[in-house]
C-alpha cells in the first residue's frame, strides 16, 4: 500500500511545512507554503504532487519514514499554525506573497541549484530564490 495515500492533502501541506519549517517564525512557514502554492501555480498541479515531487522537499526523500513522520509532525508545536497555512494556501484564487519557487538553510547545505537562481529574501534561516530569468 501507498502510505502517502493515507493522509489528506492538507495533511501531506501541513506535515511538508512544519518539516520544512516548523522552528521558523510564522513569517517563514508562510514562506514555505508560498513556495509550494507558487510551484502548484506554476506546473498547473495539486499542492500535494508538489509536496511529494521526488527529491523537493528533503523531509520526503525517504518515504519508508513517511508514518513516522506524519506522527511528529501532528506532535509539533507548529502544527496547528501549519494546517492553518496549508488551508490558506489551498483556497482557490490564492495568489502567494512571494514569487519564490525555492529555499535553502544555506547555513547547512550549498545545494548546487542556488547558483543558477536569484536570491529575493531571507526569512528566518531561509534564503530564497526564483529563477533569474
Amino acid at each position: 500500500m501507498d502510505v502517502t495515500k493515507k493522509y489528506s492533502d492538507m495533511e501531506i501541506v501541513a506535515a511538508t511545512i512544519c518539516a520544512e519549517a516548523g522552528g521558523e517564525p510564522y513569517a517563514g512557514k508562510v514562506a514555505v507554503g508560498d513556495v509550494i502554492a507558487t510551484r502548484a501555480i506554476k506546473s498547473n498541479t495539486s499542492l500535494r504532487t508538489v509536496c511529494l515531487a521526488s527529491k523537493q522537499f528533503s523531509c520526503w526523500n525517504n518515504r519508508g519514514t513517511m508514518e513516522l513522520r506524519m506522527q511528529t509532525m501532528r506532535k509539533h508545536p507548529a502544527w496547528d499554525e501549519c494546517v492553518t497555512i496549508a488551508h490558506k494556501i489551498s483556497e482557490p484564487g490564492y495568489k502567494p506573497a512571494s514569487p519564490a519557487t525555492h529555499y535553502a538553510n544555506l547555513a547547512l547545505c550549498s545545494p548546487a541549484w542556488t547558483t543558477a537562481m536569484k536570491r529575493i529574501a531571507v526569512v528566518g534561516r531561509h534564503t530564497f530564490f526564483v529563477d533569474k530569468t
